[in-house]
């Protein structure tokens, strides 16, 4: 009764339940007790336990309305990640899309509990509207590389061409072709930087 007493003004659902049962066993004993106690026992048992009731129910109550609630979220989420999944790519937005996908799947983690009915679904629908975007993102990648090996070999073709212009002693000329050079290296277009510092 102690432990039941205990629980009256707490949230913790699972506790609550499991101190219910082990109270429900142990009184089903309570013919042990003495004669004189008994009744009092079960006075003080049939309160509390009518209250602890009351108040699991209304938590379930509770947690099932914010698991309602959470429907729309998740389904807000799907949305986002199939607009991301058919979104318009600009060069450079490759990772803003990687970005974008991590931090959905971490609102989506936020949101909480779903009604069990629905929750297996909407999980799916997400997933597969996640794994959309992955693909995306993994093929860009893919063409994104093509593209700086296209570029960087440009890059070293007017390396190659500015080398050979090193020694030239035709200030004028030399001139001329570097400027030109350096038009074309800024056409040639973009690498990782790493690689850009090095070319």
């Amino acid at each position: 009764l102690g432990d039941l007493e205990a629980l009256a003004d707490s949230s913790d659902l699972k506790q609550i339940d499991r101190a219910l049962t082990d109270a429900a066993k142990a009184f089903e004993k309570v013919g042990d007790a003495a004669a004189d106690e008994r009744e009092a026992l079960r006075t003080r048992y049939g309160k509390i336990r009518g209250q602890l009731v009351v108040r699991v129910r209304d938590m379930r109550e509770s947690l099932d309305w914010e698991r309602l609630h959470n429907v729309p979220k998740q389904e807000a989420l799907i949305a986002e990640a199939l607009a991301l999944s058919t979104a318009e790519l600009g060069e450079g937005d490759l990772r803003q899309l990687g970005n974008k996908l991590k931090e959905l799947q971490a609102r989506w983690k936020v949101v909480g509990a779903v009604p069990k009915s629905k929750a297996d679904e909407l999980w799916g629908r997400f997933k597969a509207a996640s794994d959309q975007v992955y693909e995306r993102v993994k093929g860009e990648r893919g063409k994104e590389q093509e593209r700086f090996a296209i570029h960087a070999a440009k890059k070293e073709e007017l390396i190659t061409k500015a080398e050979a212009l090193a020694e030239s002693t035709e200030w004028s000329t030399t001139s001329e072709a570097f400027r030109q050079l350096q038009a074309e290296w800024k056409a040639s277009g973009h690498v990782p930087k790493q690689q850009g510092d090095e070319l």
